[in-house]
């Protein structure tokens, strides 16, 4: 039938709906590989409260242990850096992260980064380092959540 627009026709109302379930499964499945599981914390550290020479230590650098062998996505990073250092940096698998740059510094030095999102498993490296001597401790905190609960 003829209409102001032209000719109208009406589509079968079950095909729509088949439509719009489709739409919806779609969306659903897109919204389902986003989703993180935030059920399973995690809290990976290292710290010693008195002065070390990391030049005796493997690598110069001191390791942090992982607390599981599965996946984990680090959220927040904060660490605490010792006094007497002219540099430091993170290594979590293949990034690199330069935590301080400059003089030597007179106190400890804080750094914080959060939501960062970083993947790492179980085997990537995990690495604090810094230049110059240490007069103090330190401390590194690594934040976030795994989807598996496989402790080492």
């Amino acid at each position: 039938m003829p209409g102001p627009h032209g000719i109208i026709v009406e589509n079968d109302p079950n095909e729509n709906l088949l439509k719009v379930l489709f739409a919806i499964h779609r969306q659903a499945s897109i919204q389902s590989k986003m989703m993180r599981n935030y059920a399973n914390p995690v809290d990976e550290y290292e710290y010693n409260q008195s002065a070390i020479d990391i030049t005796t230590l493997q690598g110069n650098a001191i390791n942090i242990q992982p607390a599981f062998s599965s996946e984990v996505r680090i959220e927040s990073i904060i660490a605490s850096l010792p006094v007497g250092i002219t540099a430091a940096s993170l290594q979590l698998g293949k990034r690199f992260i330069p935590m301080y740059a400059g003089p030597i510094t007179t106190v400890q030095t804080i750094f914080k980064i959060e939501h960062t999102g970083i993947i790492i498993n179980g085997s990537d490296d995990r690495f604090l380092s810094w230049t110059g001597t240490a007069t103090s401790g330190y401390y590194i905190g690594l934040s976030g959540h795994t989807a598996e609960r496989e402790r080492n």
